[in-house]
């Protein structure tokens, strides 16, 4: 089994796990954000969607220079600033639209990951960041997931 192989299949199972998460979410909690200052269970899936333009660009090229992101969860950095624009789903959204268009992002990406050439993952993307190895920001999105399926799952202890 090759890297790529492995990459693919802990994306695909980490989508799968993620989504499953937020459609469980209670409907009138999915918006509410924590008293303790924590995002809110719809923010957690857009910040994934957002991510997933960025750490596994389109056709794992360029990322797409005329995109806007409004999740990044880095709105003071300079990066985030210059791309800062709200898409047609926000966090204001139906937990129907956004679970859709998360699930849009997040299946796209394991998809372009799974059509590409092993050999694509040696060359660099150019991200709102800065030029990055596609690999090591292949392998960041596939810890990112976890990562916030954690968060929603604490989000649903304290909400609940």
């Amino acid at each position: 089994m090759d890297a790529k192989t492995v990459l693919v299949e802990q994306m695909t199972r980490a989508t799968k796990v993620f989504l499953k998460t937020l459609e469980e979410f209670p409907e009138e909690k999915f918006h509410t954000d924590l008293p303790s200052g924590g995002n809110s269970a719809a923010w957690h899936a857009l910040h994934l969607a957002d991510w997933s333009q960025i750490l596994v660009p389109a056709k794992l090229e360029h990322v797409d220079s005329s995109l806007k992101f409004a999740y990044l969860g880095w709105e003071e950095a300079d990066f985030a600033k210059a791309v800062y624009g709200l898409g047609a789903v926000t966090v204001k959204s139906s937990k129907a639209e956004i679970i859709a268009h998360t699930k849009q992002m997040l299946e796209r990406a394991a998809a372009d990951l799974a059509a590409a050439d092993a050999a694509l993952l040696e060359n660099s993307v150019q991200t709102p960041m800065g030029e990055r190895k596609l690999l090591a920001i292949i392998i960041t999105h596939v810890a990112h997931v976890p990562y916030h399926y954690g968060q929603v799952k604490l989000n649903a202890r304290q909400l609940l």
